[in-house]
């Protein structure tokens, strides 16, 4: 069972011209592998995770709103996303 990682997300941002209608969201986190990260902006199409350490991109998955880490190993590992949401319908 996935945990949630104790997350500080910036409020959504509405849809502008340059996102296509599309809403998006920063976060920083401090994740262990397996942890989610919900976000506010409804299905994800694209994500990034980065560690704040070196910058190295941190694996993970992406589903509907939901980022789950699949780095290995990763354990209290300080990290910052940008997530972009689906174009509305």
């Amino acid at each position: 069972m996935a945990v949630e990682a104790e997350v500080y997300v910036s409020p959504a941002k509405y849809p502008d011209t340059v996102t296509r209608n599309r809403r998006t969201q920063k976060f920083r986190a401090t994740v262990d592998k397996d942890e989610t990260i919900t976000l506010d902006i409804g299905t994800l199409v694209s994500s990034i995770v980065v560690q704040l350490s070196d910058g190295a991109v941190v694996a993970h998955t992406k589903a509907l709103g939901v980022i789950t880490i699949t780095e290995d190993p990763c354990v209290d590992v300080d990290v910052v996303g940008f997530a972009v949401g689906a174009a509305p319908a």
